[in-house]
């Protein structure tokens, strides 16, 4: 009887160490894919830092530019201020010149109607 119990309880432990051996196979079949999916993770986040990076860049870059971009614009309103006001400084020297133009064409006919009446004059005053 002791000898059958024995063999009962070898024959249960057997059977045990067989469960256990197929749980530890699922369970390391288990953890084998958790490292594959562990993995994945791993190569996922490091895609995404180095877009997170190449992110980054194209930020400092197009700040760059922008900076650049605004300094242009400053630099192009000074420029046209500066050229609003010679152009304001030519209109008045136009005016100026063209005034001038004015009086002196004005100088010019009236000494020209004074030649022709003195020359008038002298002609008339010859025929006498």
């Amino acid at each position: 009887a002791r000898n059958a119990d024995l063999e009962e309880e070898k024959k249960k432990l057997q059977q045990r160490t067989v469960q256990l051996e197929t749980l530890v196979t699922q369970l390391q079949e288990e953890l084998n894919e958790l490292g594959r999916e562990h993995n994945s993770l791993k190569q996922q986040h490091l895609n995404l830092q180095d877009q997170n990076a190449a992110l980054k860049q194209r930020c400092a870059d197009a700040e760059e530019q922008w900076k650049a971009l605004t300094q242009e614009h400053e630099q192009l309103k000074a420029k046209h201020v500066a050229l609003q006001d010679k152009a304001d400084d030519l209109t008045r020297e136009n005016a100026r010149l063209n005034k001038e133009l004015a009086e002196a064409v004005s100088r010019a006919n009236a000494e020209a109607r004074a030649r022709e009446v003195a020359e008038r004059d002298c002609a008339t005053e010859a025929k006498r």
